[in-house]
Parts: structure tokens; C-alpha cells; sequence
């Protein structure tokens, strides 16, 4: 296998317009081939389309947010370079951090808890690091869904990014979509062994290939280098019958704040971080409205003793992408419908909370003003920031109004009977 020039997202090189012959993966794979398909992944608005400052990227259809498109369809993956601002991916780090410094000192509890009462089945559970909150992967990796409903990774302008979010409905389609699952991959420094290959979902079904149904998305919270084992994708292996094929290899590397989009059945793997500096990646997987995720289960117990975090629930977003630069605020508590602490006791395998169905939670009259009033209505699921923040999008309202929207929208899902029972 070929393996890709390692170029970061965002630096100079990166091809204009793409070039359908090239992005064959059943040609031969020379050097100079090899380096522009690895340019090639990188995608996003040009300079003078970020410095109109258009509401997000898609407005227009420019020819930037086409070959995006087809680059992720041809190859199954592509980078967007700075989809989010630095200062907060700034406090998106400084945040994972002390969530994970804070679920150590809490598995280190345990660990002496288990051995206090002699509970071999917490021992175990603490020895693979097997919780609802935080979970190992192979590789040395850590999985973490830990207060996931808060800012920072409730903000509307990282769920409803004006650059990824559009994308993700081309992708998938258009209109309404899925947030499936959301969490922190945690690899930590010296970690020496790479994944296994994997895909992270397959196909719908044996005999015909689709369009993607399903898709994640990285932030890298730090600048991404080789040695800090940067994810490696096998192009075009997300077309059926293509897992296994003898096709081009890419790390792909980028600056902090970049997204790497791709596809679910994607073959892929992370690498060992052998830099002395842990690698934090946020995630998002965004699937079509129908889509349910059986195949990924996590453990139903709760690491916490004492505090509360709610358990992940799936979502549907319906909204609109948010203007660039806008939705990164912190705008207070973001909680979920369906928060609260599950049992500790639950130590069966769950499949994603929330099925992702909307039902009406309540509705509420809000006063534009000069005697005009719309009706916000809020679903099971639904998180106050992001309503609040698409209501005032939708109705031309200021940026002053979304918090204070948004404590209202709390203080109703707060007091409703479907919340408390």
C-alpha cells in the first residue's frame, strides 16, 4: 500500500479544483499521484468566500462547497480546515482536560472501593474501564461522554457549525438529520500501539451500494502531527465491496480546530501517539433521521458516585447551519430532556439513549415585538442553547436575546412532569 504525503490542513499547496481522473483509486499509484490525492481531502470555503462572512458555507452553492462534495463521495473522507474559532477550542481543551483528570481521580475511587467490599464485578468494570461516562478502547484510547448536554459541546455553533453542518445535510441528503452519538476520544502520550482497522458501521445492505447514511466528524483539539497518531483512512473503502481492496492510505493531519469528515463504513484505525502530549478529538456522528445505531453499545453503569451526568440521548436537529463565527457562547446549562442520573446498578450494554424520535415536550408564545408572537416549540431531546439560538436565527432576533431565551427554555424544561418522572 502506498502511503500518503502526511500534509497538514490548512497549509499552502492545497489544489483548487479537483480532478476526477485523479480521484480513480483503481489507477496506479505513483508518488506525485499519491501527494495530490492526499491534498486533494482538504476542502472548505476560499479565503474571499470566509472573508464575505456569508451566513455559512452553502449559501450560494459556490463551487468550493461542490467539490467538497464530491471529494467525500469519491473518497470517503475530507478535511475542512478552521471550522471552529481558536479561542474555543482553547476552552474545549482546558474542559476535556479536567473531565478527564476529574474521571481518573473518580475511577481511582472505585478501584478502592471494589477492593474495600470485595466486588469483583466493579474490579472488573474499573480494570477495562468500562462506564457510562468514560469507556477504553483498544490502542489505549479512552472514549468519554461526560456532561455532554454543557457547554462547550452543546454550543450551537459546534453542533450547527456553518461550515460542517452543511456539508453533513448535503451528505446525507438534506433536511433534518440525526446527532447520533457525541463524546471525546482521549489518547494519551507514549501511547505505543496503533488500532485495529476497523470501520465504524457497514453497509445497509449486501447487494447495492448507497449514498452515506451515517458519518462522523473530528475536531482535533491540539495541531496534529504524525507523532501524535493522527487517524489513517483507506480511500474509498466505504463503497461496498471495497473494505479489503488494495487502495491509498492517508493520515490525515491538521491544525487545531480543523474537522475531518467521514464516512461511517470507512476503513480506518488510529495510530500510536509516540509524542509527549495527549491527543483530545471531539466527535460528532451526524445519520439520516431513520438511522439507529444498535451496534455500538456502551455499559449502563455510572462511574459517579456522588455528581450527576446525564446519560447521552440522540437528537434530532431540524435547524438551520449557524453564521459563521456565531454559537460558540456560553449561554449557561444546555441539559437534554432526558437528563438525570441512570441506576448504578444497570450494567447491561446499552445502545444509544433516545431513539431520536421528536415528540412535543411544550410549547411557548415568544414576543418579537410591536404585538408579534411566535410560538417556540420544543421536543423530547431538544437542548435549550440550541433552540434558543435557532428561534432567534429563524425570527432575525439579536445575539442578546438567545441567553436569555435559552433560561427560559431551561427553567420550563426544568419544571416539566416528562423531565422529573
Amino acid at each position: 500500500l502506498g502511503r500518503m504525503k502526511r500534509r497538514r490542513a490548512g497549509e499552502p499547496g492545497s489544489p483548487s479544483a479537483p480532478a476526477r481522473g485523479l480521484l480513480d483509486l483503481d489507477a496506479p499509484l505513483t508518488t506525485a499521484r499519491a501527494d495530490w490525492i492526499a491534498e486533494a481531502c482538504v476542502v472548505g470555503p476560499t479565503e474571499g468566500e470566509r472573508a464575505l462572512g456569508a451566513p455559512s458555507w452553502e449559501s450560494g452553492r459556490p463551487a468550493s462547497f461542490k467539490r467538497a462534495v464530491d471529494t467525500f463521495q469519491a473518497l470517503g473522507c475530507c478535511v475542512v480546515p478552521h471550522a471552529l474559532p481558536d479561542a474555543f477550542v482553547c476552552h474545549c481543551k482546558d474542559k476535556v482536560t479536567a473531565d478527564i483528570a476529574f474521571l481518573r481521580s473518580e475511577l481511582d475511587a472505585r478501584r478502592s472501593e471494589a477492593a474495600a467490599n470485595d466486588d469483583h464485578h466493579l474490579a472488573a468494570a474499573v480494570h477495562r474501564v468500562d462506564f457510562r461516562e468514560i469507556v477504553g478502547r483498544d490502542g489505549g484510547r479512552q472514549d468519554v461522554k461526560f456532561e455532554l448536554d454543557r457547554h462547550p459541546f452543546a454550543a450551537p455553533g459546534l453542533v450547527y457549525n456553518s461550515m460542517v453542518f452543511p456539508l453533513v445535510q448535503a451528505l446525507l441528503g438534506g433536511g433534518g438529520v440525526a446527532l447520533v452519538h457525541c463524546g471525546v476520544i482521549w489518547a494519551a502520550a507514549g501511547c505505543a500501539d496503533p488500532q485495529k482497522w476497523h470501520g465504524d458501521g457497514g453497509h445497509l445492505f449486501d447487494h447495492t451500494d448507497l449514498p452515506p447514511h451515517c458519518l462522523n466528524v473530528f475536531y482535533p483539539l491540539i495541531d496534529l502531527t504524525p507523532a501524535h497518531g493522527a487517524t489513517e483512512f483507506v480511500l474509498g473503502t466505504h463503497r461496498l465491496g471495497r473494505f479489503d481492496a488494495d487502495a491509498p492510505r492517508v493520515q490525515l493531519c491538521c491544525t487545531k480546530g480543523g474537522a475531518v469528515v467521514f464516512d461511517y463504513r470507512l476503513k480506518h484505525r488510529g495510530l500510536a501517539n509516540t509524542s509527549t502530549t495527549p491527543r483530545p478529538v471531539l466527535y460528532y456522528t451526524y445519520a439520516k433521521p431513520w438511522f439507529r445505531d444498535s451496534g455500538n453499545l456502551r455499559s449502563g453503569r455510572s462511574l459517579l458516585r456522588k455528581a450527576a451526568s446525564p446519560p447521552w440521548v440522540a437528537r434530532m436537529l431540524t435547524g438551520m447551519a449557524m453564521p459563521m463565527g456565531k454559537g460558540f457562547e456560553d449561554l449557561g446549562p444546555g441539559i437534554a430532556t432526558d437528563g438525570g442520573q441512570a441506576p448504578a446498578a444497570d450494567t447491561h450494554p446499552q445502545p444509544t439513549n433516545g431513539s431520536g424520535e421528536r415528540w412535543v415536550l411544550f410549547e411557548m408564545d415568544v414576543d418579537l415585538g410591536d404585538g408579534v408572537a411566535r410560538v417556540l416549540t420544543v421536543h423530547h431531546g431538544d437542548v435549550a442553547a440550541e433552540a434558543a439560538a435557532q428561534f432567534c436565527l429563524a425570527h432575525g432576533l439579536g445575539d442578546e436575546a438567545v441567553p436569555v431565551l435559552a433560561a427560559s427554555i431551561q427553567q420550563q424544561i426544568d419544571a416539566c412532569p416528562a423531565r422529573q418522572g
